[in-house]
């Protein structure tokens, strides 16, 4: 483990406690590293969710334009959709699987190009604002995973794109400014 920021170095040290526990223990352990999730019904708390939130709220509004609040558009995340998630999840329990496992998708996407796929999916414009307050001093620039040792020990792959992701967060945030 080689922690690049206080939140890695905190999850390091919880992985380390559980395998102690386990080694004194002899309980099986699965630690699954999830990493950014993205898709329908994400909390607004989360980056993407937040933009598809502004996004479809400026459509609701009618307006013709809407800007998105960015800290730093080129930070890359290694996204995965929450159905895949979801799945990977279920295929560990059923396959009994222990050990460190990454929940991942293997790609990495910056910000810009999350903004770049909602602008895609809506007819009003969507630009980009630089707000450097948003800027984390101790955020990592990419946090990319492998998901190898998860698809050799369950056969779990990918199934959801980005974009697909993206698609389904407006569709949902849509379905829910009709609602209220």
């Amino acid at each position: 483990l080689k922690p690049r920021s206080p939140y890695g170095a905190s999850e390091a040290a919880a992985e380390v406690l559980v395998l102690e526990a386990a080694a004194r223990t002899g309980l099986p352990v699965t630690i699954a590293r999830l990493f950014n999730q993205i898709g329908p019904d994400q909390p607004a708390g989360q980056v993407p969710a937040e933009f598809a939130t502004a996004v479809t709220r400026a459509e609701a509004a009618r307006e013709s334009r809407v800007a998105l609040a960015v800290g730093d558009p080129t930070k890359a995340r290694d996204f995965t959709d929450t159905r895949d998630t979801a799945r990977a999840l279920m295929l560990i329990a059923e396959h009994r699987v222990t050990g460190r496992l990454n929940i991942c998708s293997g790609q990495t996407h910056s910000l810009a190009r999350v903004i770049k796929g909602l602008s895609g999916l809506t007819e009003i414009e969507v630009a980009v604002e630089r707000a450097p307050e948003r800027s984390n001093p101790n955020d990592v620039p990419v946090i990319s995973g492998s998901p190898e040792r998860l698809e050799k020990a369950t056969g779990w792959k990918t199934e959801v794109t980005l974009d697909e992701s993206l698609a389904g967060m407006l569709e949902a945030q849509r379905a829910l400014l009709k609602l209220g």
